[in-house]
């Protein structure tokens, strides 16, 4: 099996399309209805919450989501995948890194 810090630029793309940086918090989220790929971009990093959201509607799947908390774990996760992001999910990515530096440093 690949080395997971050989896998980022992997977890890197499937964040851009599939993730999102919330604006209100430091939160990273990643939600899919494939578990092995949200479990896989999980155990890339090491660290964040994985949780299933049933649907009520039996012809759906279930929703499985990544997601961690802290500026810390953003800082250093944000900081990871920056290089591989295009252009859009790398200004968000720095917008949040600013504004995490700005407080760890305030």
């Amino acid at each position: 099996m690949e080395a997971m810090k050989d896998l980022i630029p992997w977890a890197s793309g499937l964040f851009e399309g599939e993730g999102n940086i919330h604006k209100r918090d430091n939160c990273l989220r990643l939600k899919m209805c494939d578990y092995d790929i949200v479990k896989r971009f999980r155990d890339v990093f090491g660290v964040g919450t994985l949780v299933a959201i049933p649907t009520s509607n039996p012809k759906h799947k279930d929703i499985y989501e990544w997601k961690v908390y802290g500026m810390y774990n953003t800082r250093r996760i944000l900081g990871m995948m920056l290089p591989y992001f295009g252009e859009r999910r790398a200004y968000a990515a720095l917008n949040r890194l600013d504004l995490i530096e700005s407080k760890l440093w305030s």
